[in-house]
């Protein structure tokens, strides 16, 4: 079947919208100039808006990170007299540029923080390790490596 000027109908024997022939009809579609001058291109920093994740529940993602915190919160151990006196052996003979590992207290739980000893205070009750000071009250174990 054929349209009024002998052209042929696009698939579905329905005429292309506005009476542009189909991908190989002789009058030109639009050239990809003429898109971009009708769809100007969007300013970067607009466009990553778009892109922001979207949060539909406001604080939902903080309440879930919380819920994980609370339920990971661990007390504090109570060590024996011997595990203290082990550590305290330990403490006293270490020197810095010592390799250790060292499970401690921080606020709700148990941290494992492995690197060299840069110093020991006894006067202040701490050891540092690597950038993180640490003090004798809140050791739960000390490896040398």
């Amino acid at each position: 079947m054929a349209t009024s000027d002998g052209r042929g109908l696009a698939p579905g024997g329905m005429e292309p919208p506005g009476g542009m022939p189909g991908p190989g009809g002789r009058r030109g579609r639009p050239s990809q100039d003429d898109f971009y001058l009708r769809h100007p291109r969007m300013d970067v920093r607009l466009r990553a808006k778009i892109f922001i994740p979207f949060e539909p529940l406001k604080g939902f993602r903080q309440a879930l990170a919380e819920r994980e915190r609370l339920a990971n919160v661990t007390s504090r151990r109570d060590l024996s007299q011997e595990q203290r006196e082990e550590i305290s052996a330990k403490l006293s003979a270490l020197s810095p540029g010592d390799m250790v590992r060292v499970s401690h207290y921080v606020e709700d739980h148990y941290e494992l923080t492995v690197g060299q000893v840069v110093r020991v205070s006894v006067p202040d009750g701490t050891i540092t390790v690597e950038k993180t000071t640490i003090r004798f009250g809140d050791l739960g174990s000390l490896d040398y490596l």
